[in-house]
């Protein structure tokens, strides 16, 4: 599929509380305009970036930003490991939000896109390298969500719990090559073939988010987004050098507010920041935020979760153990009480168990 340019503005951002009205354009780039600044001479830059329906202001920075050209075509190849995740649900209607390749075949979203199984059995996931469209059908996948709150509270908005979604092999332990199914083969293939960008080649190991090493996070420092929201879904945006509003702390977590209301169909894309203009760092995972009224209007806020080494370590920890596990059961309160004893017995059982109790990793 050919990706064509769209002159056809989004809404704009609505004016509530800490939010402020832009001029008539919008304040992301999409790929196609990315392209034309990449392979766009240096003294054409600004008649480029003129033709473009932006926000002055960010039109503004954008003509000035030293190293577009160098920065643009990085994120170009981040944005080949971002997709838009569509999910069908039984009563016919749809939606859709953003997840990014995390290694091994991972995508990783919010939980709000993917809340249960049945939403995973239904979501098809679609990459759009350039010029072509690569899409993963709805399949019964393996999938954990990553609870970052107490158990007890249901994945939602505002518990910005992460959900992980297995394309390709599904798992190995335990399976010849007899054993896998067509469509794990082929998914595999296709996994090889066009390379994704693979996000957790971001992750910092000496990233904290407290501002006591060198990898800080601050109010001042710039961030970009890369998602499949708003009305042209169809399209990849890429929202450069962004203001955070805040960042705050929510139980041990560190939480990003942004100054903007968030497009639909954008949660779940990464937050990724350049660190001293040379290194990039990949610094969460957007959510919805708390929702603003006025008397016209509303708008959900922008946020983000901040990676930590804890959150970090939940997810190999379920990633791992998912991968070694062959089989699953239910285990519910549908359930005849005495299978659920019996289920309870078996090792494959306990597993799960602990690994809901030590990590908070729940397998869907």
């Amino acid at each position: 599929m050919f990706i064509q340019y769209s002159n056809e503005p989004l809404a704009l951002a609505m004016s509530c509380g800490l939010y402020r009205r832009y001029s008539r354009g919008r304040r992301f780039l999409y790929e196609e305009e990315v392209q034309r600044l990449v392979e766009g001479e240096e003294r054409v830059k600004r008649q480029i970036i003129s033709t473009i329906p932006l926000d002055d202001n960010y039109r503004g920075s954008l003509a000035k930003a030293s190293n577009l050209k160098e920065t643009l075509s990085k994120l170009k190849q981040f944005g080949s490991g971002v997709c838009r995740i569509e999910v069908v649900q039984e009563n016919g209607l749809s939606y859709d939000g953003t997840g990014f390749y995390f290694g091994d075949g991972w995508i990783l979203t919010t939980a709000h896109v993917l809340r249960n199984r049945d939403k995973v059995n239904m979501a098809r996931f679609v990459f759009f390298p350039p010029e072509i469209e690569i899409s993963f059908e709805a399949r019964p996948r393996r999938a954990i969500i990553h609870r970052l709150l107490p158990a007890g509270r249901r994945p939602d908005y505002h518990n910005r719990d992460i959900a992980l979604v297995k394309l390709g092999i599904q798992y190995t332990y335990g399976r010849k090559r007899d054993d896998l199914e067509e469509w794990e083969i082929d998914e595999q293939q296709q996994l090889e073939q066009f390379n994704f960008f693979d996000f957790s080649s971001l992750v910092k190991n000496v990233f904290t988010p407290s501002g006591d090493v060198q990898f800080s996070l601050r109010r001042t420092d710039p961030l970009t987004l890369i998602h499949f929201g708003g009305a042209q879904n169809n399209y990849k945006k890429f929202e450069f050098d962004i203001a955070m509003y805040e960042v705050y702390k929510y139980t041990q977590y560190k939480v990003i507010n942004f100054a903007f209301s968030v497009e639909s169909g954008s949660s779940g894309c990464p937050v990724i920041q350049l660190v001293g203009g040379e290194q990039w760092i990949l610094v969460g995972v957007l959510f919805a935020g708390a929702t603003h009224e006025n008397e016209a209007s509303s708008v959900i806020a922008g946020q983000a979760l901040v990676w930590n080494q804890e959150v970090l370590q939940h997810i190999e920890a379920g990633r791992e153990a998912v991968g070694k596990m062959s089989t699953f059961k239910p285990y519910n309160v549908l359930i005849p009480f005495s299978e659920r004893a019996q289920l309870a017995s078996e090792s494959r059982v306990k597993k799960a168990a602990d690994l809901a109790i030590t990590h908070r990793i729940l397998i869907l």
